[in-house]
């Protein structure tokens, strides 16, 4: 088809598509064969009956000449949309970035949602074009819909999917490249949003969704790393009663990056190593795996104890959590812990009480590291005075944490096996 009949069967339906072709056939361009004079028509060969010999001029005819000349993005896009019916493949990509173009007019002006829904439909034209960059295209064009969309309230989590889409395309412009850092942006806010509303299920999704994209990313960039183990760790942190198995492969994903990281900077890394190994032993013990937790929680108590006689304010507190979730693994074990059970307790029972000295909010921790003190005792029926002191203790003193923590009833019977003071 000639550019002639393109353009003359575009015009039986738009306006401007007449309009341009009047200008057209106004411009001085190659003359057709039964346009030229006479004399002309064929060249002074020896008998007549040689062609005419002319120079031969090509026009290129594209979106280009469009743009020059219709202005209105409303009237670009009606007749590229024409053309595109005529030519598919050589306009329509011209008529996608036409639309795209009023939609970028469209939220300059404040019209959010009129710039989505013409986004949307740039993005169902791009979908069809068949070209080498078409990836990128359509790239640039779901990164815009996740970005406008996320200037309206009440959609954000329209983007992601985009964004999800982008990093499958062969794009080779730094979209991608865009696309991830924003992605990474909302799977960290998404996550960190759900862990603070308790949703459970919702916070794991994102978070394995967010580590994933991380591990993409440090492949080319290691500086993602420490918020790859951090993710890892919140996962592992949220499978403590569904998914152990899930969990404790996460935590030790997370404990060998920050072992690699804390090799070159112990102040910044140690205390999330110990975190991760924190994580891993108390899964591991609920799990049933005694040998790991174990294992874990001593190398987490050594690095916050460690930590506690540098700063106790800061580390003293999670040095008593790793202290009592190795008390319970010790006490699981049976008879082969007990020495490693009394020092344990003793130790955590002597750190509450001295956090309880500066923070008195704290008594329930003071409860449960006295309930574990006498029955370690009874267990190993060493030095029962002291365990019977610490029973009364918790029978009075403590006896509304006790309550709250469900070992009232333990500790009843630990108080009638117990040997009553000499009178």
């Amino acid at each position: 088809m000639s550019l002639e009949e393109i353009w003359r069967e575009a015009a039986a339906e738009s306006p401007e598509a007449r309009r341009f072709l009047a200008v057209h056939e106004s411009r001085a361009l190659p003359v057709r064969p039964d346009e030229r004079p006479a004399d002309s028509a064929r060249s002074p060969g020896r008998d007549g009956s040689e062609p005419f010999m002319a120079i031969e001029i090509e026009v290129r005819f594209g979106p280009s000449m469009i743009l020059g000349l219709v202005t209105d993005p409303e009237q670009r896009i009606e007749l590229f949309r024409t053309l595109t019916d005529v030519r598919p493949q050589h306009y329509r990509t011209a008529l996608a970035e036409a639309i795209m173009e009023l939609a970028d007019r469209l939220e300059r002006g404040g019209d959010l949602d009129g710039a989505v829904r013409r986004i949307d439909e740039a993005i169902e034209v791009s979908r069809r074009v068949v070209r080498r960059d078409a990836g990128t295209i359509l790239a640039r064009m779901l990164f815009q819909r996740a970005r406008v969309t996320l200037r309206i309230i009440g959609r954000h989590e329209e983007a992601l999917p985009f964004l999800r889409e982008v990093g499958m395309l062969p794009a080779d412009d730094g979209t991608v490249e865009a696309a991830l850092r924003l992605r990474l942006k909302l799977l960290d806010a998404y996550s960190q949003g759900a862990l603070m509303e308790r949703n459970r299920d919702e916070a794991v999704g994102y978070l394995a969704e967010y580590a994933e994209a991380l591990r993409a990313a440090a492949e080319r960039d290691p500086s993602h790393l420490p918020d790859l183990a951090m993710a890892l760790n919140n996962i592992a942190g949220q499978c403590m009663e569904h998914d152990r198995e899930e969990g404790r492969a996460a935590a030790r994903e997370a404990i060998a990056i920050r072992r690699r990281l804390a090799a070159d900077d112990p102040e910044e890394y140690l205390p999330v190593l110990a975190a991760a190994l924190h994580n891993l032993g108390h899964l591991s013990s609920r799990s049933g795996d005694l040998e790991t937790a174990r294992s874990s929680l001593a190398e987490a108590v050594e690095i916050r104890r460690s930590l506690a006689r540098i700063d106790f304010a800061r580390f003293a507190s999670p040095l008593l959590r790793s202290l009592s979730n190795l008390v319970v693994a010790l006490a699981s074990s049976g008879p082969p812990a007990v020495d490693e059970l009394l020092s344990i307790t003793t130790e955590a029972r002597e750190l509450s009480e001295a956090i309880l000295s500066i923070a008195p909010d704290t008594t329930h921790d003071v409860a449960f590291c006295l309930f574990w003190f006498a029955r370690a005792r009874a267990f190993a029926a060493s030095d029962l005075p002291a365990a019977r002191t610490a029973v009364d203790t918790l029978l009075t003193t403590y006896r509304p944490d006790i309550e709250r923590l469900g070992l009232l009833e333990p500790t009843k019977l630990l108080d009638e096996h117990l040997p009553t003071h000499p009178s």
